[in-house]
């Protein structure tokens, strides 16, 4: 274990508005940037405390590992242990010289979704058991000085996969992210909002503006996705459009047959309280091998920043085996979180831009 938490800190240390949708050509092309990556927590799987679960079925496409995971705002990094019925709370060493401290288990049903503000955590929770009759309802429940308590009930079968998102908002507020966004408010009234869009393609920012990327388009080298943002309040308002535009990658490291024939579209994973938008691209190199590049958009649709993820001395192509997406979330900062599970453990990274 100790063998394997120094490899992890060796890699922890490592650097790596207007409405209309025309290209504008005054935008110059953003070089790729370093990402910094910081290895924040490693936990061996298993069902001991200070251990998460991982359930294989060979005949499935995928295994069956946390679905979600959030940094408190002491620090404090909550990972849904769905497979051992709990969640779990770490503390990780501030000088990521030490393993993360084991601070809390808390017994549930099937944690999905996890996240927090100053009034504590939120949880989505869903049966162990088939209900007998009527459609499958998870629970949403509030946790706060050791106490559990039931907020809200909703049926929506997308809150308990890695599409979904749970967002808590100031003031007990609760926003979820299914095939359906559900506000959730702090007396626990559940109020159901349409979406036109699928939730890959929709991101919650912290400050309960709602992103959704209503298309992407590629021509030549440029992908340009247009993006409606709208807040939950602004019923009588027009929303926002805008655009983000991404000059393709067609260099000579590229594989051509995927640059002719991959579908354009890149992944919207969050958006921070400043607005900026955070979006994953997946590519493909010469011989197979994947690449990740993330990007960063100003509110008004402006390529910021963009750089390549590649852990150091990880393969993509193994994270990909065990799950369909990688889980990342966007902390209100502007930090990137990401989960990864490995053979051994399940990891946590913090990506900055």
């Amino acid at each position: 274990m100790r063998k394997q938490y120094l490899l992890c800190a060796l890699l922890g240390s490592i650097g790596l508005a207007g409405a209309g949708f025309a290209w504008r050509s005054d935008r110059s092309p953003v070089e790729p940037v370093a990402l910094r990556i910081r290895m924040v927590l490693a936990v061996p799987w298993g069902d001991q405390a200070g251990q998460v679960g991982r359930q294989n079925f060979p005949e499935a496409a995928y295994d069956l590992f946390p679905t979600d995971f959030c940094r408190a705002p002491d620090g404090t990094l909550w990972v849904c242990d769905g497979i051992n019925n709990r969640l779990v709370g770490f503390r990780p060493d501030p000088n990521g010289e030490k393993p993360a401290e084991l601070v809390a288990q808390v017994p549930l049903e099937h944690p999905t979704h996890v996240a927090a503000s100053k009034e504590g955590l939120f949880i989505v929770d869903w049966p162990r058991e088939a209900q007998p009759e009527g459609p499958l309802q998870c629970s949403l429940w509030h946790y706060a000085d050791g106490q559990l308590q039931q907020k809200a009930t909703f049926q929506d079968p997308l809150v308990g996969y890695l599409a979904g998102q749970l967002v808590a908002l100031p003031g007990g507020e609760v926003l979820a992210l299914g095939d359906l966004l559900h506000r959730v408010k702090p007396a626990g009234e559940v109020q159901e909002i349409p979406l036109e869009t699928a939730a890959m393609a929709t991101a919650v920012g912290p400050s309960g503006l709602v992103y959704q990327i209503e298309k992407w388009e590629r021509e030549e080298e440029i992908l340009t996705g247009r993006v409606k943002r709208w807040t939950l309040d602004s019923e009588e308002q027009e929303p926002t459009r805008f655009e983000v535009v991404w000059p393709y990658d067609t260099g000579p490291e590229m594989d051509p047959e995927w640059l002719q024939d991959h579908p354009s579209g890149a992944r919207l994973i969050g958006a921070d309280s400043a607005g900026r938008l955070y979006c994953a691209l997946y590519e493909r190199l010469q011989g197979g091998s994947p690449r990740l590049t993330l990007a960063r958009f100003s509110p008004e649709g402006e390529l910021l920043d963009r750089g390549y993820f590649q852990p150091p001395g990880m393969d993509l192509r193994d994270v990909w085996k065990r799950c369909p997406e990688e889980v990342w979330r966007v902390t209100a900062e502007g930090q990137l979180l990401v989960a990864l599970p490995t053979d051994q453990e399940y990891l946590l990274l913090e990506v900055t831009m």
